[in-house]
């Protein structure tokens, strides 16, 4: 009975006075009264289920021993505690018949109050452990019957206590047609045995057993195990039997289909083997024919590699013969002209020479670019300017029956690449148009600020959008197809005959665009002529200025006195130089390789202000000299010339410490700057 905080007490007693006190006694210990003066009363609110009954023996209408059997009967007041309080009947026999009636105890007149409250509480007491006991049980009881799993309760002799609704659902029996039977007695004549081994494992050695048995309606799993008292003693046990049947036919199935398969696996086998020992024999057949077909394509591959090498060749062949053939028709006719027949002009003879010289230079830059040998320096500049400094060589390549139409936008933004690429860039595109235009024509050379949305982008697909500098070449000639269109930028390709062309100046303005970060676009139809749009991004940032092209410096600002080491395992290259440093009056000590130079230099009693050495020659090259002839001349400063790029000859493509970079070929000015700016640095 669960504890509440104020229990309800019956009073029954005919006599008014005594029934007042002993209420009162009550009220004083927080108890709540019901009263009734008679029998009659008392059955009738006994039916309000009171915590407790105090009944008087001598009532009006009937005994009280009377209403004790009367609730007793009722099995709904059969449990509340009946203490009885008597003042006629004193003796034991009524004491005794009190309690054979059912009462929890019998009192006589006069009680002392403590004892009267000690009596209801003990009984209180003793219902509210009933009541709790018959509930536990009840939940016992009820989780009993409920478990799907076949439960039944032995005794220490194994014979049957209890099963739940579950065993006696599957033995078709009630609790009483199992009573005193032995659980083994309950099974089938085939199962028996080993249940009952099982039961008398657990009831000999205290320790859990299970087994597997088959029964009628299946197999079930079934474990014993122990039940022992509060002393530890054991004094029976409880059998689970769980429902296996699904899992013993998967089991059973299991076993079928891994016999099916072992058996399939092994006809398989035998057909996999034979059909191994086919595909051996078709890999080895295809294996020759792959390596037969490996070795065509290598033929192939070396055979257009030797074609496409073969036509580069032919093409700079060309370049350079109608190179040579105004460097040296030009420099014969100096050599067995006099001065006064020489022709004057932009076409006299020395002129010519330079311009080819120039051209050559653009040549081999382009070369050297193709070939990823040389190097670039990304810098600000206004592409206006480069395209006014090129007319002048612009001009005299294109035919007489060609037009050259400049147009520069006057607030074009600076962009971010290289110069002096961007110089091969447009002599190639110039050059390209005018050979298109074989009969004639016109060129246009635009600049331009250009900005496109995602709608313009869109219409270009290689050129996101944003804002760019845009450089146009467009001509009059006799346009592309589309198919050519497609292969321009390839390298090797070409549309000009065999000999005439190396296929490298679209590719070459292509790179060059693409590692500036821009974008080139043509547009080309048959017999209407091309438009090629070179977009670089706008950039930001003050624009690099040049020595080279500042009015304010003078010819003689480049002359010099000094003593300079001269070094290069090329005559022409050597005494170039030679005369060119002696002409603005420095003293020269020529050396043809860097033993040689090593040598003069050790041995020159004088000071040396200046190496001037080539970076790769046979033997020891330029860094190694210079480190050498530092340990005597600890001042000495050191230009290093090459016709390839610095990481060609160092390790990282950086100056080695001390040593200033040159290129091969560059003009007087930066030759003669660069050695100023080294020599009067003190």
């Amino acid at each position: 009975m669960p504890e509440q905080d104020k229990y309800t007490v019956l009073n029954v007693d005919d006599d008014e006075a005594g029934r007042y006190a002993t209420s009162q006694i009550l009220r004083s210990h927080a108890f709540e009264v019901v009263e009734a003066a008679d029998g009659a009363t008392a059955l009738t609110l006994a039916r309000k289920k009171p915590d407790l009954v105090l009944l008087d023996v001598n009532l009006p209408d009937m005994s009280g021993f009377a209403v004790c059997r009367a609730l007793q009967a009722d099995p709904n007041t059969r449990r509340i505690p009946i203490l009885f309080l008597s003042a006629t009947y004193v003796d034991d026999s009524a004491t005794i018949e009190g309690l054979g009636e059912g009462a929890g105890g019998y009192l006589t007149h006069p009680i002392e109050p403590p004892v009267l409250i000690a009596y209801v509480k003990a009984l209180l007491r003793s219902r509210r452990a009933e009541a709790q006991a018959l509930d536990a049980a009840t939940v016992w009881r009820t989780t009993f019957d409920a478990m799907d799993n076949r439960l039944c309760v032995v005794d220490a002799k194994g014979r049957i206590l209890q099963c739940n609704e579950a065993m006696l659902r599957a033995l078709n029996a009630r609790p009483e047609d199992l009573a005193g039977l032995e659980y083994y007695q309950v099974l089938p004549a085939e199962a028996a045995a080993r249940g009952r081994s099982t039961l008398a494992g657990v009831l000999e050695t205290g320790c859990r057993q299970s087994t597997e048995l088959q029964l009628s309606d299946g197999w079930w799993d079934t474990t014993a195990s122990p039940v022992v008292d509060a002393s530890g003693r054991l004094t029976g046990a409880v059998l689970s039997s769980k429902d296996i049947t699904e899992r013993k036919r998967a089991e059973h199935a299991l076993r079928e289909a891994k016999h099916n398969l072992e058996r399939r696996v092994d006809e398989r086998t035998a057909e996999l083997a034979a059909a191994i020992e086919d595909l051996q024999k078709e890999i080895a057949e295809r294996e020759m024919a792959e390596k037969e077909r490996r070795q065509i394509e290598a033929q192939l591959r070396h055979t257009q590699k030797m074609d496409a090498i073969g036509q580069l060749a032919a093409g700079v062949a060309h370049e350079f013969n109608n190179l040579l053939v105004g460097i040296l028709t030009n420099a014969r006719l100096l050599r067995t002209t006099s001065e006064d027949d020489l022709p004057e002009g932009p076409g006299q003879p020395l002129e010519t020479i330079i311009r080819s010289g120039e051209r050559a230079e653009v040549l081999v830059r382009q070369l050297l670019t193709f070939s990823g040998r040389r190097e670039t320096s990304l810098t600000l500049f206004d592409l206006n300017q480069v395209v006014a400094d090129m007319q002048g060589i612009l001009r005299p390549l294109i035919s007489e029956r060609v037009t050259l139409e400049v147009s520069l936008s006057t607030d074009l933004k600076p962009v971010k690449a290289d110069p002096t690429e961007f110089e091969i860039v447009i002599t190639n595109l110039v050059v390209n148009a005018r050979d298109a235009m074989l009969g004639g024509g016109a060129i246009k050379l635009s600049t331009a600020n250009v900005t496109f949305d995602e709608k313009d982008a869109s219409r270009k697909p290689d050129v996101a959008p944003g804002a760019y500098v845009e450089l146009s070449v467009t001509d009059t000639g006799s346009g592309m197809a589309p198919e050519t269109i497609e292969r321009v930028f390839e390298p090797f390709f070409t549309t000009k005959p065999a000999g005439q062309g190396t296929g490298l100046g679209l590719s070459t303005v292509f790179a060059i665009i693409k590692h500036a970060g821009g974008n080139v676009t043509i547009e080309s139809h048959v017999g209407k002529g091309t438009d090629v749009r070179v977009y670089l991004p706008q950039a930001e940032g003050s624009l690099a200025t040049s020595d080279a092209a500042d009015p304010g410096l003078k010819e003689r600002d480049y002359r010099g006195n000094e003593t300079i080491l001269l070094c290069d395992d090329e005559e022409v290259v050597l005494d170039s130089y030679g005369r060119l440093l002696e002409s603005r009056g420095y003293t020269v000590i020529a050396a043809r390789n860097g033993e040689e130079a090593l040598e003069l230099g050790s041995a020159h009693a004088g000071e040396i202000s200046l190496l001037v050495t080539d970076a790769t020659m046979p033997g020891m090259g330029g860094p190694e000299l210079a480190e050498r002839l530092t340990r005597k001349y600890p001042d000495l400063r050191v230009i290093c010339m090459s016709g390839y790029a610095a990481s060609d000859w160092s390790a990282d493509g950086a100056e080695p410490p001390g040593i200033r970079f040159l290129k091969k070929p560059s003009t007087p000015a930066t030759f003669f700057g660069l050695i100023r700016e080294l020599l009067d640095r003190g």
